[in-house]
């Protein structure tokens, strides 16, 4: 809900709208209005405030799958718009060490992202944190290669491949990903990095970043106020 302070003590309650995605079986809502554009901590430090959770690469691609059945919803129609000229954010986290990269979900923004409790968090079986050794294809690929590639597996989870197959197909664009540059032999230890998607049309691809800096600016996201349950309930 967005609050608008007036003089005299008064206030302005604007209820936002919910878009309601079933992801992996499961419903959750989407709270509108959207946040951006701005810098990834910008973005989802504001997320944060109003309650809401940072939305993860799996549950964004099922945002984005609902708009490509709806492109002429006005909701749906703005968000494939800010897809192709812009991109989203995500809240699954890149932690590049010497050997792989840690991937992980940190949709309240209370994850460290260091290493050590990663690392922790990944022995103790949390679902939330996956890790991917180099050696994975990068830039340019077909659909096939990247609905199979070990880094995407990371980011989406293999259940969500179908859904992310078909995203990548009805966009009718070469997929990229794109990572922090662990192919150049003078990889650092611990470099974290933020995930963004986007299907800039002019350059004919589908993208897949996972190299953004805190300072990067430009991105969207939208919060989710409800999981497993089709409303928001006025959490904002």
């Amino acid at each position: 809900m967005e609050i608008k302070e007036l003089k005299g003590k008064g206030k302005i309650r604007v209820a936002g709208t919910e878009i309601d995605v079933l992801h992996n079986g499961i419903d959750i809502a989407f709270a509108y209005p959207m946040n951006g554009p701005n810098t990834y901590l910008d973005v989802m430090s504001k997320i944060t405030n109003k309650n809401l959770l940072r939305p993860t690469t799996a549950q964004m691609f099922s945002l984005i799958n609902l708009s490509l059945q709806n492109p002429e919803e006005e909701h749906c129609k703005k968000i494939l718009t800010i897809l192709k000229s812009n991109y989203f954010w995500t809240s699954t986290e890149n932690l590049y060490t010497r050997w792989g990269v840690f991937v992980y979900d940190n949709i309240n923004g209370m994850v460290k992202g260091d290493k050590e409790d990663l690392t922790k968090r990944l022995e103790a079986g949390d679902e939330s944190v996956r890790f991917v050794l180099y050696g994975f294809k990068t830039e340019r690929q077909s659909v096939l290669q990247f609905i199979k590639n070990p880094y995407i597996i990371a980011q989406t989870g293999k259940e969500l491949m179908p859904i992310v197959e078909e995203v990548t197909i009805k966009l009718k664009r070469n997929p990229h990903v794109w990572t922090y540059d662990w192919k150049s032999g003078s990889q650092k230890e611990n470099i974290q990095r933020y995930t963004a998607l986007s299907s800039i049309w002019g350059d004919g691809k589908f993208d897949l970043n996972g190299n953004f800096n805190e300072d990067d600016e430009s991105g969207y996201a939208i919060g989710i106020c409800n999981i497993g349950e089709a409303s928001c309930k006025n959490k904002q």
